[in-house]
């Protein structure tokens, strides 16, 4: 599959020039699933798609997702920025409401590693998010530790304080996934 780089302008180009042909087909026919897509993209408000494209410029856009959590309904955005993998989390207004950002653990704040040595000294770093929410700053991590085969999750404050913690072992991990596959 090709993936293509196309900033949030040039898409909703692409997205009206779609438009203007679907209105000159048969009102009755059947969506295909690339006229689904379209038009999953067209319910994007456009103060979405402004803050967007302001903020990342030339962002390769991933995947676009409409949720509701709490009443509330986001836009969520993922994409790749000057190499990095960022989702974005707007209201319908255009606000942020959260970004994450996968980070490499050697850039985490001194405070959080001094915390993962202390408190997960046989747990090794398998993925750093970087999350902003509500002006807050929040590492997420996935810890794993292959000699006892247990993987965490934890969230740390930026002061390296331990927010949230969860886990199991891969062991019991793969054997749901199997038993899944199972059925």
């Amino acid at each position: 599959m090709k993936i293509f780089k196309i900033s949030v302008s040039n898409l909703l180009l692409i997205v009206l020039l779609a438009s203007a042909s679907l209105i000159s087909c048969e009102k009755n026919a059947e969506n295909t699933p690339e006229q689904d897509q379209e038009e999953t993209v067209m319910e994007i408000p456009q103060a979405v798609k402004l803050a967007f494209d302001k903020t990342y410029p030339g962002a390769e856009i991933k995947e676009f997702a409409k949720e509701t959590e709490d009443g509330q309904v986001y836009y969520e955005v993922a994409c790749v920025f000057e190499g990095r993998r960022i989702d974005a989390s707007y209201k319908p207004n255009g606000t942020v409401a959260a970004t994450e950002e996968v980070i490499s653990s050697d850039i985490l704040p001194e405070a959080v590693k001094t915390s993962i040595t202390k408190e997960f000294k046989n747990y090794t770093v398998s993925l750093a998010e970087k999350v902003q929410k509500d002006e807050k700053v929040l590492y997420e991590l996935k810890l794993e530790d292959s000699e006892h085969e247990d993987r965490l999750e934890v969230i740390f404050s930026e002061t390296g304080q331990l927010v949230k913690k969860s886990g199991k072992s891969i062991e019991h991990e793969e054997e749901s996934e199997e038993s899944e596959d199972d059925d």
